[in-house]
């Protein structure tokens, strides 16, 4: 799984991913060996990071680029409305598969995203809740880590890029499903 984290301070919003992604009873893919190793998808003026299977990258990218007019990511409603769609053309165009568990409200879509923009930063979860975030997030295998170390970083550093990249390490550090390089993206926030 590896990890996505974003970050928001000084005005400024970053995300930033590993590039290994685990597979298959445990077998890793890396850089190294894998050139579409990106974590973090550019649609429109935002930015969309995605820690689980490689394939979902790929979908989302097929999907959002087959789209005539292009998904608001600005707000909470607006972000839960292309999740709804985006998850009835899953099932439809992309061969989804039903949920098992009853133990959920609704059928899951099988995802996690962060997506940063210049609004602020937003995480997704499998039945299509959302958060906004004040200062940061993380998602993937080594979001535990990756708390920890952005909450002891918030106050230290002074721009969002540094928390990030010392968040990163620390995670790459003692997640092994986690590993470099790291990519990085910024945007000026509001």
């Amino acid at each position: 799984m590896g990890i996505v984290l974003a970050v928001k301070k000084n005005n400024v919003v970053c995300i930033a991913s590993d590039s290994m992604y685990l597979v298959g009873g445990g077998r890793k893919l890396t850089s190294e060996n894998i050139k579409n190793h990106e974590k973090i998808l550019a649609v429109n003026n935002s930015y969309v990071g995605i820690s689980d299977h490689p394939i979902w990258i790929q979908v989302l990218k097929n999907y959002f680029k087959n789209k005539k007019k292009p998904p608001l990511f600005d707000t909470t409603e607006n972000i839960f409305s292309t999740l709804l769609e985006l998850h009835g053309d899953l099932k439809s165009d992309y061969y989804l598969t039903d949920s098992d568990d009853e133990d959920l409200d609704f059928e899951s879509s099988r995802f996690e995203s962060i997506i940063a923009n210049s609004n602020s930063i937003f995480k997704t979860y499998e039945q299509r809740s959302i958060q906004e975030f004040i200062r940061f997030t993380a998602i993937g295998s080594g979001s535990s880590y990756a708390y920890g170390a952005l909450h002891a970083l918030y106050d230290r550093l002074e721009s969002a890029e540094e928390i990030a990249r010392a968040a990163l390490h620390s995670v790459i550090e003692f997640d092994d499903s986690s590993g470099f390089p790291i990519h990085i993206h910024q945007v000026s926030g509001k």
